[in-house]
């Protein structure tokens, strides 16, 4: 449940802000330039907002953690990604907290900190809430369809990720 507290708060908050200025359509896939603005971002603002299990804030052990991403690029870039779809189901107005709830169960079960869970989370998040902002004209009854399709299909490989060891 905090998962999801915190994802909706990342959503409304940050979603605006990475997405000023941006006109690239995201219904199809994130540029780039997208996916580093989102890193960037939530790298940014992850000190002094994300919170452990205990439900404290996180803090950096040092200055050099708060500078450097908590996890590998190819992981931020592939979280990200795998975020946008959850992004259009947002943008659609689907369901898509079961899913999430899924994915986040697939990373703990990665070798991760509690620090990475976090941000995995907010980048999740931030990717979330650009992606909504980003996303050109209105969820049509047809690209509704297709993205719960695509929302069904990943929760079918979650579920397999998941029971693997």
């Amino acid at each position: 449940m905090r998962d999801l507290l915190w994802i909706a708060a990342v959503i409304t908050i940050v979603g605006s802000t990475v997405a000023a200025g941006e006109v690239a359509d995201a219904r199809i896939a994130l540029s780039d330039i997208q996916v580093e603005r989102i890193i960037t971002h939530a790298q940014a603002n992850f000190w002094g907002g994300a919170v452990g299990h205990d439900g404290k804030l996180l803090s950096p052990t040092d200055e050099d953690e708060r500078q450097r991403l908590l996890i590998p690029r190819v992981d931020a870039e592939r979280v990200v990604h795998d975020a946008h779809k959850y992004g259009l189901a947002l943008w659609c107005n689907l369901d898509w907290k079961p899913t999430y709830l899924r994915y986040m169960q697939v990373e703990r079960r990665k070798r991760w900190n509690e620090k990475q869970i976090a941000f995995i989370g907010v980048l999740f998040g931030v990717t979330q809430g650009a992606v909504k902002q980003w996303a050109a004209g209105t969820c049509t009854e047809e690209y509704m369809l297709e993205i719960q399709k695509a929302m069904s299909a990943e929760l079918t490989r979650l579920a397999g990720d998941s029971e693997s060891p």
